[in-house]
């Protein structure tokens, strides 16, 4: 049986990978020239997330220039994971989470 806490591990570690694959975009950012997005890349995630948001549609659009393919479909795939996780944990009956 999955528990809350095995669910809130999981999105943890993926929490990690989804800020990594960002900052990797933001140093290729940095890398192709994109300046004005990479700084707001990092200075927008405070301002509900638009920071990730602007990386993540800029490094789909942008992925053969940077050559981030792999970069881009996990943090894909790691967000989406992270949204199912929460979709379980919202979910599970309230009195397993006190545990």
């Amino acid at each position: 049986m999955i528990t809350a806490s095995s669910i809130q591990v999981m999105m943890v570690f993926l929490g990690l990978v989804t800020i990594g694959c960002h900052l990797w975009l933001v140093g290729k950012m940095f890398q192709n020239g994109d300046i004005g997005w990479a700084i707001f890349g990092l200075v927008g995630i405070p301002i509900c997330g638009l920071g990730y948001l602007s990386t993540f549609i800029l490094g789909w659009i942008n992925n053969s220039r940077y050559g981030v393919e792999n970069v881009v479909v996990t943090y894909t795939i790691a967000m989406v994971m992270q949204f199912v996780l929460l979709g379980f944990l919202i979910g599970m009956d309230p009195e397993s989470l006190r545990s």
